[in-house]
């Protein structure tokens, strides 16, 4: 019996090809690399995105022995802030979640920092800057960094720093800013937490964004 085929078989020496076997387009050979690329251009971005997300340290809030007489219960409650962004852009530093725990009299923020981009933390500092928040009323008035968190990842240092003895104000303005170690510096960074162009409401974060912490 005769055998039906389109393609025409190899030669015994495995070397002889019919010249008018179906062969790749050159359109097709680019469609696949251009594929390829982009699945690799695709992933590089999705993990950048990836890792320089951290939800847990932008819902976190720090309870030391003060907050956590108070928090989460019998009061859950806390006060958001809600910053105005516009422009406010920095590609180094980015600030989450200001939040005021009233009853404690304490003010928090999450601060990621792209390492990179932002001048290297000094090992004479705790944490690595000095971390200042600044309320402006009838008077100006300075707050040190009380207690933090941190954490180092793939090109990014993200923190949850808290500020005591903080009566929050609607009335008020608050600053948040990053000095080096030398106190005679310029700050190298400096963000409006709160004015009269943000607004404040009250929430209740869930449990598990309480985290108890050692005051240093």
């Amino acid at each position: 019996m005769k055998r039906n085929s389109k393609v025409i078989d190899e030669s015994i020496d495995g070397y002889d090809w019919y010249e008018g076997q179906p062969k790749w387009r050159a359109t097709r050979v680019i469609g696949v690399i251009f594929g390829v690329i982009s699945v690799l251009v695709w992933g590089i971005i999705l993990f950048r995105i990836f890792s320089a997300q951290n939800k847990t340290y932008e819902n976190m809030i720090l309870l030391n022995d003060t907050a956590a007489a108070l928090y989460p219960e019998p009061i859950a409650k806390v006060t958001r802030l809600v910053p105005n962004t516009e422009n406010q852009l920095d590609p180094a530093v980015m600030i989450y979640t200001p939040t005021a725990l009233p009853e404690a009299e304490n003010m928090q923020v999450s601060v990621r920092i792209r390492t990179k981009l932002f001048t290297a933390p000094s090992p004479e500092l705790p944490a690595g800057y000095r971390f200042v928040l600044r309320e402006r009323g009838e008077q100006t008035q300075e707050y040190a960094l009380s207690y933090f968190q941190s954490e180092t990842r793939l090109g990014y240092a993200f923190y949850r720093i808290a500020f005591e003895g903080v009566r929050f104000s609607e009335e008020k303005e608050y600053l948040f800013l990053i000095y080096p170690a030398d106190p005679s510096a310029k700050p190298l960074f400096s963000y409006t937490l709160y004015n009269a162009d943000a607004y404040a409401h009250q929430t209740t974060p869930s449990k598990s964004a309480f985290v108890r912490v050692e005051a240093p």
